[in-house]
């Protein structure tokens, strides 16, 4: 669609507007401040109104006016005011919760578009009654503000969350174009994260049957319903291109890479004395959760994202590590290993991070900042403690699962995620699916030599970029995943992690 930018009013819809919770927000942030130099005052992103929304800040500005009768007319109750990342764009929050009866829209939902809903728990009931209210909002700013303009709209909505949205929009207002972007299927992810291997025989695979087996219907068919009626239907790589044909039965209209803006990154490329000072707080602090200090010349390295222990591949990451630990033995090399996976938690543990030796995990040293949700079953310190990665002080290998947003009040590090991982000397993503993967972009982006796989969209579009060169000249490794066992997986990542810990004198 080639607008003109002083005539058209973008809408721009997410979970995650000033409410990080996994990728998206960093899709969102990282291109604020080029969507605001473009649409200007006619750029509006719409997120949930929750009791924390980190970084709004409620505005009393002109701009404001014209909105405020158009969503009073319709009873949409919404805070509007900026967020405060670069561009400083205009948010509308929009409160959701008491509007709807649940059953009456998931039936008109069905009777309009067919979703399926039956199945759909209150982790799918949330995000449609907030999405079908951005859509109201959409309606109304349109009617109120643009239309006696004669402007034209378009909404874009993110992922299967904000599908009910659209589907609002192309009812209420047709005339408003409506984009939908898919940044990971559901059906995808769900089956990933069993351990299939969803792309060697993705033809063969029968989506409602697949569905329907993983109990994740709703959510698919929404998702599916969204991709079907937009106006023009997105995705983030060629790889998730391919899933979204088969899975959504659409083939995507444009792929949209996503990409990081420089001029809000620092430039540590040469400079690295911020990250020098960083990595001296975080080396005091990990040694104090240890309980004795790490060899000066330690490598920090890191793992982030979504708390998906296959998907993410934080289990081969645990996997190389321990054998890691075994082959440093009798070395001077040693490994910090910073596992920033976000989960539940209430809050930080004051035993853990109190340093204090008569302290301890029933007896063990502590492995986890804060205190999980039913710890027992959780899944990184079940794998730590199985693996041998008990951070013992005759370990090569100490591990440091911090399960908090790293937002500079974690309670531990207290530095913002960005910071910490500057600090590093290498960030490691093995992922098993991974449609884009922001974790390793950023990591490159801030100077951090960085691993990712074969099956991440930004794997794929590094390595078509580097071509022959090499991680030394890029900085950037696309370990093989495609095709591969756990175990070859395994001892892949193993070279990896033990060729970036060689200490010169070990």
């Amino acid at each position: 669609m080639n607008f003109n930018s002083s005539v058209v009013t973008l809408f721009e819809v997410s979970w995650e507007v000033c409410n990080k919770v996994g990728g998206i927000h960093s899709v969102v942030t990282s291109k604020a401040l080029q969507a605001v130099e473009h649409f200007g005052e006619d750029y509006f992103l719409l997120g949930p109104a929750l009791k924390n929304n980190p970084g709004f800040e409620e505005t009393d500005e002109h701009a404001w006016d014209s909105l405020r009768m158009g969503l009073a007319t319709r009873d949409l109750k919404c805070r509007l005011g900026r967020w405060n990342i670069p561009g400083r764009p205009k948010v509308i929050l929009v409160e959701f919760d008491k509007r709807y009866s649940s059953n009456q829209l998931l039936f008109e939902m069905w009777k309009n578009y067919g979703v399926d809903s039956l199945s759909g728990g209150w982790d799918y009931i949330e995000p449609v009654m907030f999405a079908t209210a951005c859509g109201e909002v959409i309606a109304a700013i349109h009617e109120s503000r643009v239309e006696p303009m004669q402007g034209r709209s378009v909404a874009l909505f993110h992922e299967w969350m904000c599908g009910a949205g659209l589907l609002t929009v192309k009812k209420l207002t047709p005339e408003v174009g409506t984009v939908f972007t898919t940044h990971a299927t559901t059906l995808g992810r769900a089956m990933a994260g069993t351990g299939r291997d969803i792309y060697t025989n993705m033809r063969n695979i029968h989506p409602a049957n697949e569905a329907a087996a993983l109990n994740i219907t709703a959510k698919w068919s929404i998702e599916s319903a969204a991709a079907r009626e937009a106006d023009a239907f997105t995705t983030v790589s060629p790889i998730t291109g391919e899933e979204s044909t088969v899975f959504l039965g659409r083939q995507p209209d444009v792929i949209t890479t996503n990409g990081l803006d420089l001029r809000v990154i620092p430039d540590y490329t040469e400079d690295r004395a911020v990250p020098s000072a960083t990595r001296t707080r975080i080396m005091a602090t990990a040694s104090r959760f240890l309980r004795g200090s790490l060899p000066e010349h330690t490598r920090i390295f890191a793992i982030s994202g979504r708390y998906e222990m296959h998907n993410k591949g934080v289990d081969i990451f645990l996997e190389a590590l321990a054998r890691a630990d075994r082959n440093l033995a009798g070395t001077n090399s040693s490994i910090l290993a910073l596992c920033l996976v976000m989960g539940g938690h209430t809050g930080v543990n004051a035993a853990a991070v109190s340093g204090n030796p008569d302290d301890t995990d029933n007896g063990l040293p502590f492995i986890c900042t804060h205190r999980v949700w039913n710890a027992p079953q959780d899944p990184i310190i079940n794998a730590c403690r199985r693996l041998g990665l008990d951070n013992r002080a005759e370990r090569r290998v100490k591990i440091i699962f911090v399960p908090a947003m790293l937002d500079g009040h974690d309670g531990f590090f207290d530095i913002p995620y960005e910071e910490v991982l500057a600090a590093c000397d290498m960030g490691f993503f093995p992922s098993w699916y991974e449609p884009w993967g922001y974790t390793p972009q950023e990591s490159a982006a801030w100077a951090v030599p960085t691993l990712t796989t074969d099956l991440s969209g930004f794997g794929m579009w590094a390595r078509e970029q580097m071509k022959e060169e090499s991680m030394d000249r890029t900085g950037v490794c696309v370990m093989p995943r495609r095709g591969m066992s756990f175990d070859q997986s395994v001892d892949r990542l193993h070279e990896r992690v033990l060729g970036a810990a060689a200490c010169p004198d070990g």
